[in-house]
């Protein structure tokens, strides 16, 4: 049996500096600025798992994939407390062998984290 596995991952990243949000409340206004942090990310990822038979001279894949990857996010401090994250990451997966499908995935979210410490 012989396996290997390598990844490739390629990214870049941009800061915003002081970037200002304005808040309306029910009498006044609230200005916030913080910094806005952007990053992409594009890998590739191959996986594979041949099982070797010397004595008939021959090679047969039984597991191992392809992976395409694209991976997007955005991080906005808005106060001490309070943060939030904007996210989008594809998976392209090609598998080796043909008894498995083709898939590819999406996902897509905000999270926001509140620290509730003093």
């Amino acid at each position: 049996i012989e396996s290997w596995n390598d990844e490739y991952v390629v990214g870049i990243g941009y800061k915003f500096s002081d970037l200002t949000f304005t808040m309306r409340q029910a009498s006044r206004q609230k200005k916030v600025n913080n910094d806005l942090s952007l990053r992409l990310d594009f890998s590739v990822k191959d996986a594979e798992t041949l099982v070797r038979k010397i004595e008939l001279a021959e090679s047969q894949a039984t597991s191992g994939d392809l992976v395409v990857g694209l991976n997007f996010s955005a991080d906005y401090v808005f106060s001490e407390r309070i943060s939030f994250r904007l996210y989008y990451d594809l998976q392209m997966r090609n598998p080796v062998v043909s008894t498995s499908y083709p898939t590819t995935t999406h996902d897509v979210g905000i999270a926001v984290k509140i620290l509730l410490t003093r």
